[in-house]
């Protein structure tokens, strides 16, 4: 849609609404991140190359390339370039002001069972299930569930 302008101006990206009180509304950030998965041959090269991803400069230059679709964690960098500060395409301020404004982490990121529950892809485990095992969406879903409340047995709340 980027190479049809009129559509792609035309689409409008909104920050977050006022909330009741009429004060800008907290946002929920996260930040993704890599894996190495259980068993990889080349542990040492696959954290080297999380290394060299992890660099600010790095981050910075691969999420604009993603047309600034994400925004770096760190706000400095946003900061200190004005790519997100001063962009034009009316997509891209929108979640610069968001990351900028008050933030608080996904409320997953305050449970370690949901912290498992996602390392574990449930959910896109369950559309793998229907979409590639033909299993019925129901029971695909029952899986997931289960599996979820395992999880949430091993660990005390309070």
């Amino acid at each position: 849609m980027i190479d049809m302008k009129e559509d792609y101006h035309s689409a409008v990206t909104m920050g977050l609404p006022l909330g009741n009180d009429g004060q800008p509304m907290v946002a929920q950030v996260n930040a993704g991140g890599g894996y190495i998965p259980k068993g990889a041959k080349n542990v040492e090269v696959a954290k080297d190359l999380m290394k060299y991803w992890m660099q600010p400069k790095v981050t910075n230059d691969n999420m604009k390339a993603a047309l600034g679709r994400w925004v770096p964690a760190n706000a400095q960098v946003v900061k200190d370039d004005p790519f997100w500060l001063q962009n034009t395409d009316p997509h891209v301020i929108p979640y610069v002001k968001e990351i900028m404004g008050p933030t608080i982490p996904f409320y997953e990121g305050y449970s370690p069972a949901w912290g498992q529950v996602g390392s574990e892809e449930l959910w896109g485990q369950a559309h793998a299930d229907v979409i590639k095992n033909d299993m019925k969406v129901a029971d695909a879903i029952d899986k997931a569930f289960k599996r979820a409340e395992k999880i949430f047995s091993n660990y005390t709340v309070g």
